[in-house]
């Protein structure tokens, strides 16, 4: 689970300001010039929403959880759905751990268990909720819509007992009791948050490496 930061100027002062979070989603070996394996090319995916990087600077950066910091290259933007997949080059294998990522639509039922992990404090934290529904993103009139972003969209909702809105977690993974990520955390109330199904990031993933 990583931090998503972006430079903010305070007093004078450039601060690091969490904008989001993401997970890693897919490892890429490095090649040198004549197709051998080279591990100093090493580069990982990870996913994020696009609601995250869509504003952010070339001051921004991608901070692992053993808080190394990385620029990054947004390579998808998917605003229909509100994902993104960013790039960063030269992180070792060790420090990118890909989750599997379902290729389900509705893989959850009503009160499965769910847990969202998000890394606003820059260290992964979590929160604990069980599903409510699926449903689609015009049925949430009390959250405005995103440039680009497809109103009759699905999302998953899970409810929690938790009363705070937990902001920079949005772009974190929710996971089933398995470990694997089922949907793309995308906003977070009192008691409720909500996501995009992650087989959409799946279906987006794939696109990239399909042109690798």
């Amino acid at each position: 689970i990583v931090r998503v930061s972006d430079k903010v100027n305070l007093g004078g002062n450039l601060l690091d300001n969490t904008v989001g979070s993401g997970f890693a989603i897919d490892f890429l070996p490095g090649r040198a010039a004549d197709g051998s394996k080279d591990s100093n090319n090493d580069a990982c995916r990870f996913a994020t929403d696009n609601h995250v990087v869509a504003h952010t600077s070339s001051a921004a950066t991608l901070e692992l959880g053993n808080g190394n910091k990385y620029p990054f290259t947004v390579e998808l933007k998917d605003e229909a759905n509100d994902l993104a997949i960013v790039r960063v080059e030269n992180v070792k294998k060790d420090d990118c751990h890909p989750l599997e990522i379902t290729d389900q639509e509705t893989p959850l039922k009503p009160n499965d268990p769910v847990l969202k992990m998000g890394a606003r404090n820059g260290s992964p934290g979590f929160t604990e909720g069980t599903v409510e529904t699926y449903f689609t993103r015009d049925q949430a009139p009390g959250l405005a819509l995103l440039p680009g972003e497809d109103k009759k969209r699905t999302m998953l909702s899970a409810l929690t007992k938790s009363n705070l809105s937990q902001g920079g977690d949005s772009g974190g993974p929710m996971l089933d009791s398995n470990g694997k990520s089922i949907a793309v955390m995308g906003a977070e109330g009192p008691h409720v948050m909500a996501g995009t199904p992650a087989h959409l990031l799946l279906k987006d993933l794939q696109k990239l490496k399909a042109s690798d």
